[in-house]
């Protein structure tokens, strides 16, 4: 084995700016087998895609993954290495080839070998007994156009029903920059890869890098035409692979992973997402996981349940264990996560809370459930007859009920779409005079939901309720017309605010001067009762109300 001592002793990242040191992300090599072959695909389809993340720290050029097989040891050696057309950098080795001049020697110097050509033709013959093949092209150059520079001549092409499946057949080591190429490629025309191997170990060690370079980013799928398969091919009449793949079980609270095969023909198979598969490995695990984590935190699971049921039947707030809140106990990820499957609300339960907000029933434990951060819920959930919660509430007559629900929406992290047509600006800028007494009712709750709109942290949402009589009245200021209000002119706007609410007396003034609103209502203030008002609360100012101050500034930064 060479000198553990890497030439690329650190990479950096151009995403996130950061250093990463090559004997970090190289730890643990036979742990960390399955990541690090996946980082080294995801580079190499990132260096053919023209989206580099991972370069050199003192040339800024791309890097590749590489790696040297110790089978005395029983180790891997992982570098980084220059890409081979990348210019000079101060710590760049040199060589004879570089890696497409060897790839084209190997691939146009070499003549295809007998066992190769038997095997396709062998799969292409299989295929064209296969039901629902329309058509088998067997080393064909595929190409979209008559003149492109972009083609490959996979070994088997078949059309599947309506899928193209692209068969590559794998006897020798085989670049990963050419794996990821013709994965690439495949994927972008909507073409289904399978790559078939004549022979497959489950030994780890055994293994090749073509092999793991192949599986590990296929679902730890390996699809096998070995003499086995062949004869099952045979028996069924019909093409027929040995798969082999993964399957995870647990022990002792911990997944484990053991090598498991089948006979499988092309119905078996999955075709999703541009990916086709057998087994889904990955998911299996996934379940898996979920069932430890459930196992693990079940009984603080089922007393936030028990606690829910509770204040969901009574509409009011339950006694929990000893007396608390066992939402309180929920507090790891995996705790957070396993109560959400449970609850479901973001999924098939979710327009049990559509009625919750359009039918107004519940109003306590729909608050909390909005307030309450842990508990998922899906806000953009569609009802029956095609309306997302927020343009039910826009329904709504009842100008408290809908600032109330339409707050607790927004809480939850709602997001308007473009069907909610969100022209409000046009809807109270525009028109001011001669409105109607449902037209002065809808520009109100625009003029809320204007709040609601530029407000960063959906925590705040319920400041914004809390203070929605300032906030309409500086809006009012801001715009030149009675908003929220229901007064004629917006002297007696001021004159409220000065009369009920002299806490906010300050800001109130600030946002007049700010929007030349002070000279223009004194000039109307004909008796200067008003102007009376203002200099009497400027010459003894009573304590104010700046709890809220950062969010007055957020929603109208020019009063800061």
């Amino acid at each position: 084995m060479q000198d553990s001592k890497r030439t690329i002793e650190k990479v950096m990242s151009l995403e996130s700016g950061k250093g990463f040191e090559s004997d970090f992300l190289f730890r643990e090599p036979d742990k960390r087998e399955q990541e690090i072959f996946q980082l080294r695909t995801l580079i190499e389809t990132q260096i053919q895609t023209a989206q580099v993340e991972y370069v050199c720290i003192y040339c800024k050029q791309a890097v590749a993954i590489r790696g040297l097989r110790n089978l005395k040891e029983n180790s891997t050696h992982w570098y980084f290495t220059h890409t081979y057309d990348s210019a000079d950098c101060k710590i760049k080795t040199k060589s004879r080839f570089t890696e497409e001049q060897i790839r084209c020697i190997e691939y146009n110097g070499q003549k295809e070998s007998k066992a190769h050509y038997e095997l396709k033709h062998m799969i292409g013959q299989f295929l064209q007994k296969e039901p629902g093949i329309i058509s088998v092209k067997i080393d064909k150059v595929y190409k979209e156009a008559a003149i492109s520079k972009k083609w490959r001549k996979p070994d088997v092409l078949s059309i599947y029903n309506d899928k193209k499946i692209a068969f590559e057949i794998q006897l020798r080591t085989t670049f990963l920059s050419e794996i990821v190429g013709r994965t690439l490629f495949y994927k972008e025309r909507g073409i289904y890869l399978l790559w078939v191997f004549e022979w497959f170990s489950v030994e780890s060690d055994v293994q090749r890098f073509t092999e793991k370079d192949v599986y590990y980013n296929n679902n730890i799928n390996v699809y096998v035409f070995d003499k086995d398969a062949q004869k099952k091919s045979i028996e069924n009449n019909r093409l027929t692979f040995k798969c082999f793949f993964k399957r995870h079980y647990i022990k002792w609270d911990q997944i484990l992973e053991r090598w498991d095969f089948a006979y499988v023909t092309l119905s078996d198979f999955t075709f999703e997402n541009k990916e086709v598969y057998y087994y889904d490995t990955y998911k299996e695990k996934e379940k898996l996981e979920v069932q430890i984590e459930e196992n693990q935190v079940s009984p603080k699971i089922n007393a936030v349940i028990d606690y829910l049921m509770a204040y969901y039947k009574n509409d009011y707030k339950p006694h929990g264990l000893d007396g608390g809140n066992p939402l309180l106990l929920i507090q790891t990820v995996p705790e957070i996560k396993a109560l959400n499957r449970k609850i479901n609300y973001s999924k098939e339960k979710a327009d049990k809370i559509v009625k919750l907000f359009v039918e107004r029933k519940k109003p306590y434990y729909l608050k909390f459930i909005c307030l309450t951060d842990i508990i998922e819920l899906d806000t953009s959930v569609i009802d029956q007859n095609g309306k997302t919660i927020f343009q039910n509430l826009l329904e709504f007559n009842d100008m408290e009920i809908f600032k109330t629900y339409t707050t607790y929406l927004f809480r939850k992290g709602y997001s308007p779409t473009d069907n909610d047509i969100l022209d409000h600006e046009t809807l109270f800028i525009e028109k001011k005079n001669n409105l109607t007494e449902n037209e002065r009712h809808q520009i109100d709750k625009w003029a809320f939901i204007y709040f609601l709109l530029r407000i960063e942290k959906r925590e705040t949402a319920m400041d914004v309720l809390r203070e929605e009589r300032i906030l309409y009245a500086i809006l009012s200021l801001k715009l030149d017309r009675v908003l929220g209000y229901g007064f004629s002119n917006l002297r007696q706007i001021t004159n409220n605010i000065y009369s009920q609410h002299p806490g906010y007396g300050s800001i109130y003034y600030q946002a007049m001067s700010s929007y030349n609103q002070t000279s223009k209502q004194f000039e109307e203030d004909k008796h200067g009762k008003l102007r009376n008002k203002i200099f009497n609360f400027l010459h003894d100012t009573p304590e104010q109300n700046t709890q809220h101050n950062e969010l007055f500034f957020e929603l109208f930064p020019e009063l800061n």
